[in-house]
C-alpha cells in the first residue's frame, strides 16, 4: 500500500488535489494537520497507542473505490500535514488500517 504523490507541491492557501485509486481496495485520501511542535512520527505513534490527546487536526478527505477518481480543494496553512488512508485491509484478518501498511505520507507546507 502506498500513495503515489508524484510531484505534488502544496502551498499555503487553496490547493486542488486529484485522487485516483489504482488499488484493488477502497481507499481514502485523508488529510491530517500535525499540531505545532509535533511531528508526523508523533502523530503516527498516537494512532498506534491512542495515549493522550491527538497531536493532529482531522481535515477529512475523499474516498474512492478501485479504479475510481475523486478530488477536493485543501485549504492549508504553513506546517506539517499527513496524507493517510484509515480504511482497514479487507484481506488482513487483523483488519490493519492501510496507513500502517504504507499509506502514510507526510508533507510540509511552507
Amino acid at each position: 500500500f502506498a500513495f503515489g504523490l508524484g510531484s505534488l507541491k502544496l502551498k499555503a492557501g487553496a490547493n486542488p488535489v486529484r485522487f485516483v485509486n489504482q488499488g484493488k481496495q477502497d481507499h481514502v485520501l485523508g488529510l491530517l494537520k500535525v499540531a505545532d511542535g509535533k511531528t508526523a512520527d508523533d502523530a503516527l505513534n498516537w494512532f498506534k497507542t491512542h495515549q493522550g490527546p491527538p497531536p493532529v487536526t482531522f481535515m477529512g478527505g475523499p474516498a474512492s473505490g478501485p479504479g475510481g477518481r475523486n478530488s477536493f480543494v485543501a485549504t492549508l496553512t504553513k506546517g506539517t500535514y499527513v496524507f493517510y488512508c484509515p480504511i482497514p485491509d479487507q484481506n488482513d484478518p487483523a483488519h490493519t488500517p492501510h496507513f500502517l501498511k504504507g499509506m502514510w505520507t507526510p508533507v510540509n507546507v511552507a
